[in-house]
């Protein structure tokens, strides 16, 4: 009997158990994610002859990650005992003694890759799905926030179909990531931006095709505050990196209750269904938004009816001089929230407003 091969590294199996399409993995950086889920697609070959299909956002992302996503788990599944007498990858595909076990496909490129036959593949893993603040963009960006699930879902489509059936019912995406941000596309358009907490530890609605997980207890974890890593860190970066802090949540400073003296009304935002207002204090210097709505002031619709996110406002007031006025007072921490539910407003907004 072979021994456990996931050991210290994280294990999916847990996830896996609530059966769903979707399976969101959102953990702290070192606790083993990638190693764990390679471990199980390696391992769901061996076993079962699954392939699995490894996306990057880009094809440089692909080409810089793919080759050697696999390694670790392999020298792990080869002391363990299981034949791995060569793994490789080359043109875009895996080979496990002389098999073809995977893909690794850009999601930006997916289109591209319809034409191969996938009748064998249950696993698409988006590796690394959440953008970092400051880092790269979404596909689409803000002016097709929507495109980047649209490409997913056109992959997912296409590997799920089987010779002589429109559909197979066995694909599976697995999304792998850092606690980032609550306003990602996928997030937004399956509603889970609207559920998840910053201590939310499963997520899985019982009428929704999804399953988020949210982590930092492994083995690996015991040591990552005496390293190098952590110790550079900013306070940032440790929050979503290490302590799996979701990047919108900056504690309480930015909370409180309205400045005194003469206020100005500015406008106003939708999000999901309710009004917020932003007012001017120009004494303190500050801008300051509740949920009390500013009475003749433009409204800015942030979602529509559905509650799902109005691409075509945020483009279309992404230069006017209130919303820049609002960024700016942002950017330099000038603005104060009567509560966090405020505040995720504004980021909501923000994460588009590119």
């Amino acid at each position: 009997m072979k021994k456990d091969v996931y050991g210290k590294f994280y294990n999916p199996n847990k996830i896996l158990s609530y059966g769903k399409v979707l399976n969101f993995t959102i953990g702290s950086r070192s606790i083993g994610k990638s190693t764990g889920w390679a471990l199980f697609f390696l391992l769901e070959w061996l076993n079962k002859g699954h392939q699995f299909i490894y996306v990057r956002r880009t094809q440089d992302e692909t080409q810089l990650t793919a080759p050697s996503y696999f390694d670790n788990a392999v020298n792990i599944l080869q002391d363990a005992g299981y034949d791995i007498q060569e793994f490789y990858y080359k043109g875009g595909e895996y080979f496990l003694n002389g098999e073809r076990v995977g893909f690794a496909i850009p999601l930006s490129l997916q289109q591209k890759y319809k034409s191969s036959n996938y009748s064998k593949v249950w696993w698409i893993l988006y590796d690394e799905f959440m953008v970092m603040p400051g880092g790269s963009r979404y596909l689409g960006g803000a002016a097709n926030a929507s495109y980047e699930v649209e490409a997913m879902t056109s992959l997912f489509q296409t590997v799920d179909r089987g010779v002589g059936r429109a559909f197979r019912n066995e694909c599976r995406i697995i999304f792998v990531g850092n606690a980032g941000t609550f306003f990602n596309p996928f997030f937004i358009n399956y509603g889970i931006d609207r559920l998840l907490r910053p201590d939310t530890k499963y997520l899985s609605p019982k009428k929704e095709i999804y399953v988020l997980e949210s982590t930092t207890e492994t083995e690996a974890t015991k040591d990552i505050k005496n390293s190098n890593g952590y110790k550079m860190s900013t306070e940032k970066t440790k929050a979503y990196a290490y302590d799996n802090q979701y990047a919108d949540i900056t504690g309480d400073q930015f909370i409180e209750k309205a400045p005194d003296g003469y206020h100005n009304m500015l406008c106003n935002f939708a999000y999901d269904g309710q009004i917020y207002g932003i007012y001017s204090y120009p004494e303190s210097g500050y801008l300051y938004m509740n949920h009390k709505e500013c009475l003749g002031k433009p409204t800015l619709a942030l979602t529509t009816a559905d509650h799902r996110p109005n691409y075509l406002m945020i483009k279309t007031w992404h230069g006017h001089p209130i919303t820049q006025l609002v960024k700016q007072m942002y950017d330099v921490g000038s603005i104060r929230f009567s509560d966090h539910k405020c505040k995720m407003v504004i980021d909501f907004y923000l994460a588009y407003d590119v």
